[in-house]
């Protein structure tokens, strides 16, 4: 008895061996059927899931407001209300969790940090010598909703995120656009403003490192 069960373990693992050895022939003898496979399999479990997140902040006694992020892409848009409005929205990373909006205030400042997941279930595959890897990045959007009727500085600070910014049709605002290395196109036309009775203007103040800023 003893005899047959060891025979039969033997061969048991002739049959596994067997088929490791010609699982190995076709990989190596078809990569790229290997990498189409990987890459139907890693699509759909690196997928990212959406995500929204609103946040309003009350702008009373404020005088300096900070928007600051990393990558995230900005979008500062004028509204007829007295409060500030993030709208976050976009891809996340699976099992990433937020809040990723966070506000400090102190004193007549209100700095509002967007944070960002980041890339994360990078899964890599070696055949014959190839590397394959693959990763979820996170793809955010940030409205900003601000008072048009606001007359302190709004500065907005990236490293690499984009920054687009509109301009109220009729209130007057002072804008200056900032970046290392990326491109910069202001159109917003001053001379089609009145100056309000009481000289005062808000100021937008856009600062990126590499990311691409633009106003109208």
């Amino acid at each position: 008895m003893l005899k047959k069960l060891i025979l039969a373990a033997i061969a048991l693992f002739l049959v596994f061996a067997g088929g490791l050895i010609l699982m190995a022939g076709y990989v190596l003898n078809n990569p790229e059927s290997v990498f189409s496979a990987f890459t139907k399999v890693t699509n759909k479990f690196v997928q990212g899931e959406a995500y929204k997140e609103n946040e309003e902040f009350l702008l009373q006694g404020i005088k300096t407001l900070k928007i600051d992020t990393r990558s995230v892409k900005i979008e500062l848009v004028p509204y007829d209300d007295s409060t500030l409005k993030v709208v976050l929205e976009g891809e996340i990373p699976r099992f990433e969790r937020g809040p990723f909006l966070n506000q400090e205030a102190i004193g007549e400042d209100l700095i509002v940090t967007i944070n960002e997941p980041l890339a994360s279930q990078w899964i890599s595959v070696n055949v014959n010598g190839e590397e394959y890897a693959q990763g979820t990045d996170s793809k955010l959007t940030a409205k900003v909703y601000y008072p048009s009727s606001y007359k302190g500085h709004i500065t907005v600070e990236t490293k690499d995120g984009p920054v687009h910014v509109k301009v109220p049709e009729t209130v007057p605002f002072e804008v200056e656009l900032n970046s290392a290395t990326g491109k910069i196109a202001n159109k917003v036309d001053a001379s089609k403003y009145v100056a309000p009775a009481d000289g005062i203007i808000g100021k937008i103040t856009v600062r990126t490192e590499a990311g691409d800023v633009s106003a109208d």
